[in-house]
């Protein structure tokens, strides 16, 4: 790794490269690459949106994985800045010899950092539990200081990467940015729909004869006395600890294997589109529409563009049938079970971005 970072503060590393970032691109056009997560798709909206804001030109290109095709056809007149990858291609941007280039990652670093590289990476500092779409919101903080409607898009790249259960000061400045709502609940999604439909679409836990059974969530709700007023549940938000406790408990007796304190969690509820959403089913929606070769409808969704919403809501819906038939395969496939690792061939029942 070296470099010597490990004793500069993070929050001044990030200043010292927004810095030279802002004197790079003076006078020349940003090239933007970063990955289809959500993670990925966040971080680069919330540099987009910054870049309009101070009228700086821009590209952006989302992609899978960082191959060295890709590198190699890195424009040499711009500046490249990559988002959520490139720390473990270090030795191939070595060889490039490129001018100007800038990493936000927050992936584990293995190789030599080039000399003449600009690199903002949380194990650089010590601290590992940051998303990259938290490092590029304070490094856009550091761009432009009117930036706190983008601290809810690196929430969702926060909780796209599952970083919500450790949250340290950076992410709390962060939070108090977003003016997002937080609350204890079940971390089943989203928590703001009627509790039937929530409960169908449910993959994470997979509760059996409940996910993807609109008959089985009924007969779940009725046995543990729930009913719906002028034909609507109410959602998971609205329920009472008596309700909770009941529901949490019918769940856990469906699938043993889930444990309370692992289906027991921080809610976090934000605007979009004018509306409180549920930040977990936001980043699901992203993550879907560029795991199904939707990212540039992932970037609009994130700038709200109602156009771009319909259409990830779709593509959402059709994700999550993937997924929940993706589950039901696995649970009836033949296994390879070893000591600390199982093995599910499912052929071409699953595609390879679910």
């Amino acid at each position: 790794m070296k470099r010597g970072l490990e004793s500069k503060n993070l929050e001044s590393e990030i200043k010292t490269v927004a810095d030279k970032f802002v004197e790079a691109i003076s006078d020349k056009e940003v090239f933007i690459i970063s990955h289809f997560d959500t993670d990925g798709i966040t971080s680069a909206t919330i540099l987009v949106q910054t870049l309009k804001k101070i009228d700086k030109r821009f590209s952006l290109k989302i992609v899978k994985r960082l191959e060295e095709q890709i590198i190699l056809e890195l424009p040499k007149d711009k500046i490249v800045i990559f988002l959520d990858l490139a720390s473990g291609s270090l030795n191939y941007l070595s060889r490039m010899n490129l001018e100007n280039v800038f990493i936000i990652d927050h992936h584990e670093i293995f190789q030599e950092i080039p000399p003449k590289l600009n690199i903002i990476n949380p194990h650089l500092n010590g601290k590992e539990e940051l998303s990259s779409s938290s490092l590029v919101y304070l490094f856009c903080k550091q761009l432009n200081g009117e930036n706190k409607e983008l601290a809810k898009l690196a929430i969702l790249g926060m909780i796209g990467d599952s970083m919500e259960k450790s949250i340290d000061k950076l992410n709390n400045l962060i939070i108090n940015d977003s003016e997002i709502k937080r609350r204890r609940g079940l971390l089943i999604y989203p928590s703001t729909r009627p509790i039937n439909r929530t409960l169908e679409y449910c993959s994470h836990p997979y509760i059996p004869g409940v996910t993807g059974n609109a008959i089985g969530v009924t007969k779940l709700l009725r046995d543990i006395g729930f009913s719906s007023a002028n034909g609507k549940y109410k959602s998971l938000i609205e329920l009472d600890d008596e309700e909770m406790s009941k529901l949490v408990t019918s769940i856990i007796l469906r699938n043993p294997k889930i444990k309370n304190k692992e289906i027991i969690g921080d809610i976090f509820l934000l605007k979009f589109f004018n509306k409180l959403e549920d930040a977990r089913e936001l980043s699901a929606i992203i993550n879907a529409c560029s795991r199904l070769g939707e990212s540039e409808t992932a970037v609009q969704f994130c700038m709200e563009s109602l156009k771009a919403k319909k259409r990830a809501e779709l593509i959402h819906t059709k994700y999550r049938q993937f997924i929940i038939s993706g589950l039901k395969s696995v649970s009836e496939s033949e296994k390879i079970e070893g000591n600390g690792f199982v093995i599910i061939n499912a052929k071409e029942k699953i595609k390879d971005t679910i």
